[in-house]
């Protein structure tokens, strides 16, 4: 494979991570430290770190974390997080 077409790969793979490690963060934040976001938001660091590894194996610029702070979780659902009305 490429090392452009991997770099693709590796750099949109981080970028997913990082989005779900945002939302789960502004869940976490503003409902509290409720499962299964505060156990997954771990994962989400672990996966990212681990892509962040191998973009440095292969010289290629880690990007800054453009989601931080960028997303704001919603309303709970009627019946809790995780059900739907």
């Amino acid at each position: 494979m490429a090392t452009s077409k991997l770099a693709n790969i590796l750099l949109d793979a981080l970028e997913d991570e990082r989005k779900a490690e945002a939302t789960y963060a502004a869940v976490i934040e503003k409902f509290g430290p409720v499962r299964p976001f505060s156990n997954i938001i771990e994962a989400e660091q672990r996966h990212a770190a681990a892509l962040e590894r191998q973009l440095a194996r292969l010289g290629i610029d880690v990007p800054p974390n453009a989601w931080t702070g960028k997303v704001t979780a919603g309303r709970v659902p009627r019946g809790g997080v995780g059900r739907f009305p």
